[in-house]
């Protein structure tokens, strides 16, 4: 179990060593957990803030209770060191709460839909440790109050708590994380880390699920239940870990709630094994002659729920889409294809499903040709036929198909109104649904971008001060709904309304003080009460909900905006979209590899660098661009061309540019009409690195060196003091840094008897430059150090260039054995000698892949073909533009572009 966490990790880790952004992470570094603060204490407590770390002395007397606070949501089991006690008929009772509103020295918060549950009890006869059995961990809590409610006193030295979220992560491993996020909106990035935290908050043991052990006899009918029985002891899933609906309640498999949740476990943790086991517990109940699939996870196999149960479906295609797992999708096609018949099957001559169930998310009024249910069915056949395509079932594809075309069709003619532009529940009412107007645009049930934009419209303009209500549920506002509904403002264009919708509602759920201020909420009221209209018993909503983290998996698909758009990201869509932000930084990993993109904007201009991996292949859609101008896609190992954009149009739309490989990339934008004012936006990027090996060395062969570093925005910036018209290549310039690397920090001799102090030495110089340029030195007498330092720097440096005999240099390391090279045409015959390992050829320049992912390897024949083959470098990896001016300053021509020498050799006659 735990072998599959240290896979995911290190897919991650082996691209950035540490993680970013983990200051907003809320998941613990140990599983043991003490209070962080004393929130109430009454009767008589000595020294109650004691307990606040591992060892301590509070001593309770006759009826006393102190009220401790974790500062966030937690889960698991309790344990109490006891001291001195007064005799053996002490008890020490533990009461939990999410909310502030629970706390209570009488009864916990509540599961059922009645009444409070009971106090936890410890018999605590003698000093010692004692620990609640495992059924009664409680799965979530920000507050516990201890009790002591007889005569004689008790001394508590510890009070600690076993965290058992992630039970198949390493203790010490709970907070790291494979994806992040982080903007220029701090409440936003607290959103998305508190989504992540959530997520994993509802992801359990399996043998310890169901808390709901009264339901169908104690609910809200009932009026008297008092300190009711609480417990969680039944195995709901195979496996070590299942992703369930709720942290406290329900730690249930839910499909549902799944839809929401799997997006944000990928951006964040990528727990696929959990997700997979909670999946394969609703295909193991699945009715085999019907094909019906349970509402929820057992003890719930025998209810139907038309929505949930495509959602299941759902759940096998976002699996295959975030994983590219396609034998699993195959070991279950049988099942999905069984289950999707079973919903057609409700197909009736309206071209519609009638439904017939009323379950679903416990909004009220399901039934008949519901728009919310037939949106999710389109959106289901259509994920249906990718999958079938991808397993080559072609006949499945082409009839479902037809059938999907006719659900749209039938949709828009019965459910959609014009004079209110949005869909009605059904044809019986006028209710418009938040639920089925955000899901008929995220399955495209819509016919045109007008729909769209009106439902996005009408969604917004019905908020309340707390959020987006869902009136299908009286006054409810559903953080679950709301979810899809963050989808509809995004694919709708109108990414101000998504990030004011979370600022808005999220914002609410993160910081009333009523909350956990950690996890978010199941649903509440549209007057901002904390009562959620489906319950009677405000007790029981729970705190930490998976259905509630829309915004983790949003902010990154559209915000930062990277999208995957067939399986595990094979291929996929950089489309960010950043409303009022000005940066948007986000990463995640699949079973394909890392993704990341960062964008920033200024001045109407922009930068982005994103990463796919190698061997993918995918669009970059441009945003919106408030000036015409320029723009330039540079991949920054040198293996691709650059690619350029011209923005003719200011305000035009997003401007896309297909087939891109995987890699890392930079685009940059800039205004290049010398009629309209420059763009000043420089990039934030780290400056680019450029380690210079100096060991008597022929200077003539550093001379690219100049080319390079007349590129850099210092000399950009100076230049164009003298030159105004050169403002406009500042945006393509990049910060520069030179080292030069030596045998020591004295004064280092090259020709012809020119001195130089180098600024490190082989030891202490890094190894992970972006470029590393070797001029040639007698290739003999080169020192071991720089040698050692070749070896090591090879594996992180990007690119290395070496020019004459520093080709022959590189040699002696080992790094060239097995690749091709070349030298000083002169000395090619003597390096064939002396190096037989190394494939050397006689052209001006040499251009290999070298031992690390993504960087190349450069070696050029003399100090003239260095300087051109500099050049070339710079044309693959900088704007044109950039790369003209620097070799003109210096009245360097660009004689072409050819590798090959213009005739045989022709050694010197002495």
């Amino acid at each position: 179990m735990k072998l599959y966490y240290s896979l995911a990790i290190s897919s991650v880790l082996s691209t950035a060593s540490a993680i970013p952004y983990a200051q907003y992470i809320l998941a613990p570094h140990s599983r043991t957990l003490y209070p962080l603060s004393v929130h109430s204490s009454n009767g008589s407590v000595t020294n109650p803030e004691l307990l606040t770390s591992s060892a301590g002395s509070t001593v309770f007397e006759g009826d006393a209770a102190t009220a401790y606070d974790f500062g966030k949501n937690i889960a698991g089991v309790v344990s109490l060191n006891i001291g001195d006690v007064s005799d053996p008929n002490q008890y020490i009772g533990v009461t939990f709460s999410e909310s502030s509103l629970w706390v209570s020295n009488k009864s916990s918060d509540a599961i059922a839909d009645a009444g409070k549950d009971e106090t936890l009890w410890f018999h605590v006869k003698e000093p010692g440790k004692y620990t609640a059995p495992r059924e009664k961990e409680r799965g979530g809590f920000r507050y516990m109050t201890l009790v002591h409610n007889g005569t004689g006193t008790v001394e508590v030295t510890s009070a600690e708590v076993y965290f058992t979220p992630m039970p198949h992560w390493e203790d010490d491993a709970l907070a790291d994380y494979t994806g992040y996020f982080h903007c220029d909106d701090e409440l936003l990035n607290r959103v998305w880390y508190a989504g992540a935290y959530t997520n994993q908050m509802c992801t359990i043991d399996p043998h310890y699920g169901n808390a709901l052990v009264h339901l169908g006899t104690i609910n809200s009918s009932v009026s008297d239940a008092t300190n009711v029985t609480w417990y969680n002891n039944y195995t709901i899933t195979g496996g070590s870990s299942a992703l369930t609906d709720g942290a406290k309640r329900d730690r249930l498999v839910w499909a549902g709630d799944m839809a929401i949740a799997v997006p944000g476990v990928v951006a964040s943790t990528n727990d696929v094994i959990s997700i997979e086991n909670s999946l394969n517990s609703l295909f193991a109940i699945q009715n085999t002659t019907t094909g019906q699939l349970p509402y929820a996870g057992k003890p719930f196999f025998s209810a139907l729920s038309f929505t949930y149960h495509l959602y299941t479906l759902i759940g096998v295609t976002d699996h295959y889409l975030y994983t590219g797992n396609i034998s699993y999708a195959a070991s279950l096609w049988p099942q999905w294809k069984l289950a999707l018949n079973f919903s057609l099957g409700f197909i009736d001559e309206s071209g519609l499903m009638n439904v017939t169930s009323p379950s679903d998310w416990l909004r009220f009024g399901m039934g008949g040709h519901n728009i919310e249910a037939n949106s999710i069915l389109y959106y289901t056949i259509n994920q249906g036929i990718a999958l079938a395509e991808a397993l080559n079932d072609t006949e499945s594809a082409v009839s479902w198909q037809a059938t999907a075309e006719k659900i749209k069709s039938a949709a828009n003619e019965l459910l959609w109104r014009d004079d209110i532009g949005m869909y009605v529940d059904n044809e019986t009412t006028t209710l418009a649904p938040q639920d089925g107007n955000s899901w008929a645009v995220v399955s495209n049930i819509t016919l045109n971008s007008s729909q769209i934009d009106s439902i996005s419209l009408s969604l917004a303009n019905r908020w309340t001060p707390y959020g987006a209500p869902a009136p299908e549920a009286a006054d409810a506002i559903s953080p679950f709904i709301s979810g899809f509904e963050l989808q509809t403002h995004f694919l709708a264009e109108n990414t101000s309304a998504a990030l004011d919708l979370m600022r808005l509602q999220w914002g609410f759920m993160l910081d009333d003080p009523r909350m956990t201020n950690s996890t978010f909420i199941e649903g509440y009221s549209t007057t901002g009460a904390l009562h959620y209209a489906p319950y009677k018993n405000d007790a029981r909503i729970s705190h930490a909900h998976g259905w509630a983290t829309g915004p983790t998996s949003s902010l990154t698909f559209y915000v930062a905006g990277i999208q995957l758009l067939s399986a595990g990201g094979k291929t996929w869509r950089i489309a960010p979209s950043l409303g009022d932000l000005t940066v948007a930084d986000a990463g995640f990993s699949t079973g394909v590899g890392f993704f990341s993109a960062k964008t920033e904007t200024n001045d109407g201009g922009f930068q982005i660098d994103f990463e796919t991996p190698q061997g993918t292949k995918g669009e970059l859609r441009i945003p919106k661009a408030s000036c015409a101008g320029h723009i330039v896609v540079r991949e920054e190992n040198g293996k691709y061309a650059s690619l350029e954009i011209d923005i003719t149009q200011p305000n035009a739309g997003p401007v896309s540019l297909a087939e891109v490989p995987g890699g890392k990339w930079r685009s940059i934008s800039a205004d290049l009409d010398p009629k309209m004012s420059a763009s000043t936006l420089t990039p934030n990027a780290k400056p680019l690195r450029i380690g210079v090996l100096y060991e008597e060395v022929q200077m003539t062969d550093l001379a690219g060196l100049d080319i390079l570093g007349n590129m850099s925005s210092r000399i950009i910036n100076m230049v164009s003091n003298v030159v105004p018209a050169l403002d406009k290549l500042k945006p393509f310039a990049q910060d520069m840094e030179f080292l030069y690397i030596s045998s020591s920090e004295e004064l280092s001799w090259t020709t012809p008897d020119m001195y130089i102090r180098p600024t490190h030495t082989y030891d202490n110089a890094p190894r992970d430059l972006d470029i590393i340029l070797i001029g040639g030195p007698d290739p003999s007498k080169v020192p071991e150090a720089s040698l050692t330092f070749l070896r090591e720097a090879s594996k992180q440096t990007k690119v290395i260039l070496a020019t004459c005999t520093g080709g022959m240099w590189l040699a002696r390391s080992g790094i060239l054995d097995g690749k091709k090279a070349t030298t000083n045409r002169l000395l090619l015959d003597t390096a064939k000698g002396v190096f037989p390992n190394v494939e050397w050829q006689d052209q001006r320049w040499v251009t290999v892949e070298g031992q690390f992912e993504g960087a190349q390897i450069w070696t050029s024949g003399g100090a003239k073909c260095g300087i051109d083959m500099v050049i070339e470098y710079a044309l693959q990896n900088f704007h044109e533009k950039l790369v003209a001016q620097a070799c003109g300053s210096l009245e360097f021509e660009i004689e072409g572009r050819n590798q090959s020498y213009r005739g045989p050799f022709v050694p010197i006659s002495i």
